[in-house]
């Protein structure tokens, strides 16, 4: 990701139906879950509907490196790092 920029993640994908996924700080581990990260954060309906979707808007707070797990689903994207740069 690039500070300054907002991206968006279409949700709306059947497939997606009773699974979103979370930014976070920490990464999860096992059946944990990571701190979620909310800062420039926001959602739009329900994953596996029409036109739903997460956006972050990465600005000069948001931290160098965050991950992504799925709350509804134990495990599912503990190996995801996103990395910020200027």
């Amino acid at each position: 990701f690039k500070r300054g920029n907002t991206y968006y993640f279409d949700q709306s994908l059947k497939n997606n139906s009773g699974l979103s996924f979370r930014f976070s700080t920490d990464k999860a581990e096992g059946d944990t879950e990571g701190k979620e990260y909310k800062n420039g954060v926001s959602t739009k309906g329900r994953p596996g509907k029409r036109g739903s979707y997460i956006r972050i808007i990465v600005g000069n707070n948001t931290p160098e490196k965050l991950y992504i797990y799925c709350p509804e689903e134990a495990g599912m994207g503990n190996d995801i790092e996103l990395f910020i740069k200027d």
